[in-house]
């Protein structure tokens, strides 16, 4: 359970001096839950809805609207240690009809793994082809966002940090 107060601010002011996090000891269902806090926190995005994990949602973990455009925006978490250009292809395709039924600007997906540059072409090449904006997101810049955030190094990775 998330048992740190949603009001609080996510800082990105103070860098922490902690290793490179490791995605892949969260549950699948925490690093989706580490997505959606980031994002309830994130300036630019309203109305975030965490879609819960277990496979039914058609990739839509989150569903989230851009402040700017007014859009909706799709956003899905990965944490598959092996995640190639034929894995992004896939989620796409499962994702595409819940793009067009939700009228959404946009996608993004979240790697707990670094992206190759395959995967970020792919993301460029499907942006094109349908039209959407596609963002791939992956350890590297999560990572950042963590590790500048104590409230989140403190709630999922376990870090003695004080948050009052």
């Amino acid at each position: 359970m998330l048992q740190i107060q949603i009001k609080k601010k996510l800082s990105f002011y103070n860098t922490y001096n902690v290793d490179e996090l490791d995605f892949f000891t969260l549950s699948p269902r925490n690093f989706e839950r580490l997505l959606f806090w980031i994002f309830k926190k994130k300036k630019g995005w309203k109305e975030i809805q965490w879609r819960g994990a277990g496979g039914s949602e058609k990739g839509k973990d989150i569903l989230a609207i851009k402040k700017k455009s007014e859009r909706n925006w799709i956003i899905q978490a990965k944490r598959e240690k092996s995640f190639s250009r034929s894995n992004f292809e896939q989620e796409f395709e499962k994702v595409l009809s819940e793009l067009k039924n939700y009228d959404c600007e946009g996608y993004q997906i979240f790697l707990a793994r670094n992206a190759t540059e395959d995967i970020f072409k792919c993301g460029e090449e499907l942006a094109k082809e349908y039209k959407y904006q596609i963002k791939v997101k992956d350890r590297e810049e999560i990572n950042y966002i963590v590790k500048h955030e104590p409230i989140l190094l403190k709630e999922f990775f376990n870090y003695p940090i004080k948050t009052n």
